[in-house]
């Protein structure tokens, strides 16, 4: 079955253009989810979680600024501000009249989700973090910024999806030839006869500086009264066992679940996942 989705672009408060996809837009019966991708994901990686959860509540996944069909910045330096997103992310709420929502992100789209619990906790019912924790293990950052920073052109979707394949084969050892090609069609965007990458290149030109120093453990810390899903891939190497145990510790009420076989990141349609995922949306419908 096909899933329909409103395509919609939102001015952000210095005039760029967002993009998101506006699942179930009439269902107010329960409280929305607002999607947040990872670093320099998109709205596409939403899709397959949207069309399990869209038959009972509005998902809204967004395509942040120099991501997907949302426009670039000509300051680079943006793309590494977080008063830009929550600026961005708000426009994009207001103008969908939401107040209320489950906010769930992945890797750097979870750390935008515990940013909106610090500025506005009373929005946010609850969070899902998608393999992203308080701690960033530089290997692992390091091994991001190496894959993605490359100006990368292939001459067809086959070309795309063995590179893409070979390069994260180790993330996801269990994948289908299907759900490979799915990933690559998420990753890129083909434009002049040319497969490309979906994302402006030049964000990672500004990743080496930016200050690591800021203390994310404070920003865990502002979603403790928060009702939060963490989940982390197995074979993750950005949220690694020892920091998902000590969130744990921090977060008494935490709702945790590993993926097996899988690591950065979860797909959010794997069984294990949705069973956990529909269990914490019906303890936020009750509260």
């Amino acid at each position: 079955m096909k899933v329909m989705y409103q395509e919609k672009h939102i001015r952000s408060q210095d005039g760029l253009r967002i993009y998101l996809r506006d699942y179930n837009k009439y269902n107010v019966n329960n409280i929305p989810i607002i999607c947040l991708p990872g670093l320099t994901r998109n709205s596409k990686d939403f899709h397959n979680f949207a069309k399990i959860f869209c038959g009972s509540r509005r998902v809204i996944s967004i395509d942040m600024r120099g991501r997907g069909k949302s426009d670039y910045d000509n300051e680079t330096k943006n793309y590494w501000k977080p008063d830009i997103y929550m600026a961005d992310i708000f426009s994009v709420t207001s103008s969908l009249n939401i107040h209320k929502g489950i906010y769930l992100g992945t890797s750097l789209g979870g750390l935008m989700a515990m940013q909106v619990a610090l500025i506005r906790p009373s929005s946010v019912s609850g969070i899902i973090l998608n393999d992203i924790g308080p701690d960033l293990p530089v290997k692992g950052v390091m091994a991001i910024h190496k894959n993605l920073s490359k100006n990368l052109e292939f001459n067809n979707w086959n070309e795309a999806k063995a590179f893409y394949e070979n390069k994260y084969k180790s993330h996801h050892p269990n994948f289908s030839s299907e759900q490979w090609l799915d990933q690559t069609k998420n990753t890129y965007i083909e434009k002049n006869n040319l497969i490309i990458s979906d994302y402006d290149i030049r964000i990672l030109s500004e990743a080496v500086n930016t200050s690591q120093s800021s203390n994310l453990w404070q920003l865990f810390k502002a979603i403790k009264k928060i009702p939060t899903v963490c989940l982390r891939g197995e074979l993750s190497d950005i949220l690694i066992e020892s920091t998902f145990n000590k969130m744990k510790l921090e977060k008494e009420d935490l709702i945790q679940l590993t993926v097996k076989d899988c690591g950065h990141n979860p797909q959010l349609d794997e069984p294990e996942v949705v069973s956990k995922l529909e269990f914490f949306f019906s303890l936020i419908d009750k509260s």
